[in-house]
């Protein structure tokens, strides 16, 4: 869903993680655009995206009882070592859209509670570093470290043009951490959304009238 209203420059969360944007005209056709995707027969079911027999959505098509699933350029190794003669396309788009390639970012904090501060400094300093991003993109999610971005982008191209170019169609747009209890009540209303129980309008007001409170007390409490 995240690329799909990023498609419509309708958001689900604002870009600085501090409202929610989708309860809106682009926003709301963008939802029912995902929901014609999620609610065709042939689709997993939302509540078994990230477990049981099919797999998670990295490597469902690894355990052979799916055709397609949603990834990223970490899991061509995934179905190179299983035999899997694989092509990648773009994610879906709204029709008239411009194609979006959403991004979500890992971070790396010091506890208040950490006996090693200064360690753990040392290392997130390595770890953001042209060396360590290059390292932990062999073997997890793309770098953010400009340098580094550029080596693993001509790795993977070279090793895969068609792949590679599939999976950075669009301009990227990083997108922050919600709260938990946010996307709780995210994953439940996208089964209740497959299972056709709540329109792509009801979706969006809940969004909004639901979890931009939680974004709220979320945000208050980064803050003190």
């Amino acid at each position: 869903m995240v690329a799909i209203t990023l498609s419509a420059d309708a958001p689900v969360v604002s870009l600085d993680g501090t409202r929610v944007t989708a309860n809106t005209p682009e926003g709301i056709a963008a939802i029912e655009e995902f929901r014609k995707i999620i609610a065709h027969p042939g689709q997993v079911p939302a509540n078994e995206v990230w477990s049981g027999a099919w797999g998670s959505a990295d490597t469902a098509v690894s355990t052979g009882l799916a055709a397609m699933c949603w990834t990223g350029n970490w899991s061509f190794g995934i179905m190179e070592e299983n035999g899997i003669d694989y092509m990648s396309i773009p994610a879906p788009i709204v029709p008239g859209g411009q194609p979006r390639a959403g991004s979500y970012i890992n971070c790396l904090v010091v506890p208040e509670s950490s006996a090693n501060k200064e360690a753990a400094w040392t290392f997130i300093q390595w770890a953001l570093s042209k060396e360590g991003q290059v390292s932990f993109a062999s073997f997890s999610d793309s770098p953010v470290n400009d340098e580094a971005a550029d080596i693993v982008a001509a790795e993977r191209n070279a090793e895969n043009q068609d792949g590679f170019g599939a999976f950075n169609i669009g301009e990227r747009y990083p997108y922050a951490s919600l709260p938990t209890d946010f996307n709780m009540m995210w994953d439940e209303m996208i089964e209740d959304l497959q299972l056709g129980t709540i329109t792509a309008a009801e979706f969006a007001e809940r969004l909004e009238s639901e979890g931009q409170p939680m974004i709220d007390e979320y945000l208050a409490n980064i803050a003190r």
